[in-house]
């Protein structure tokens, strides 16, 4: 085995390396551990960068523009919310706009349900969490109030959440949203052909969470995000250098509000995770990390 490990190599990663190594001491003990740890092994493969390491964490303004001047075909101000015919050009352009706005997984617009706003300029949309299966949301659901929109915006984001809701009941949205994808990339290569990142249906999502970086705590960008805990924005997400005061050039950013119960949720799911202080009449007790 240990043979076999060496001969391999160098066709390996440095981290695949290491991972195998790891496993084999564990399951062989200190003797083959000796044999995988010498100085004279061959050296590992040169590490390529990873799948993920090629999507963008971010969508500046003027990038943003620029994408959807090329994708752009039929959407524009007098669209109304009964079309769902939109070309995979289109339906990326919005939700690559919206997305920016909201900051919702592609797969979320289908969950969408619009609830009484207190100004006519406002939008609350109540979303079904992706990740609430896994203990991975601080719920089930969360509410996401977005401010003074503009008219034209308010359309575009009821465009896609009609969209969303009518093809997923034909049962055509994951096909849609994939080829969408794929107009993205092909865009994306078009336009800026020797970038090594290229942007995705999520980088909106990423730049949601540098945006709300810049104003917004921990906290309330968990429950914007439908995240558990406070530390996975701050992680995986967008950095807050890379947030930005507008959307578009000319359009400020839309700093969405959370509910009040989806906070209460994300200070639950954290003192849940936290380290119980017991005195030294009580059993210990440490809650999960």
């Amino acid at each position: 085995m240990a043979d076999w490990m060496i001969r391999h190599k160098a066709g390996w990663s440095p981290s695949t390396w290491r991972q195998y190594r790891a496993a084999l001491s564990f399951a062989f003990g200190s003797q083959i551990s000796a044999l995988l740890q010498q100085p004279d092994l061959p050296a590992s493969g040169k590490r390529g960068r990873r799948t993920s390491g090629q999507k963008e964490k971010r969508l500046p303004p003027a990038d943003l523009k620029t994408l959807l001047d090329h994708l752009l075909e039929r959407i524009n101000a007098t669209n109304n919310c009964h079309k769902d015919d939109l070309s995979p050009k289109s339906l990326a352009a919005l939700l690559l706009l919206c997305g920016t706005i909201a900051g919702l997984r592609p797969c979320e617009w289908p969950s969408v349900i619009l609830c009484p706003s207190s100004r006519q300029s406002d939008l609350l949309l109540k979303v079904a969490n992706a990740k609430s299966t896994n203990a991975r949301s601080h719920g089930v659901f969360r509410e996401i109030e977005l401010p003074d929109l503009s008219p034209s915006l308010r359309k575009l984001v009821l465009l896609l959440v009609s969209t969303a809701r009518k093809t997923t009941a034909d049962g055509t949205w994951d096909r849609r949203v994939a080829s969408s994808g794929k107009a993205l990339y092909r865009t994306t290569r078009e336009l800026w052909p020797h970038r090594k990142k290229h942007y995705t249906l999520y980088s909106p999502r990423h730049q949601a969470a540098a945006n709300w970086k810049m104003i917004l705590d921990k906290e309330q960008i968990a429950a914007l995000m439908g995240h558990a805990s406070m530390e996975t924005a701050t992680t995986h997400y967008g950095r807050r250098s890379a947030g930005r005061a507008q959307v578009l050039p000319g359009m400020a950013t839309v700093i969405g509000v959370p509910s009040e119960a989806n906070l209460l949720a994300v200070r639950a799911r954290q003192s849940s995770t936290l380290p119980v202080e017991v005195s030294s009449h009580e059993p210990g007790f440490n809650g999960p990390n």
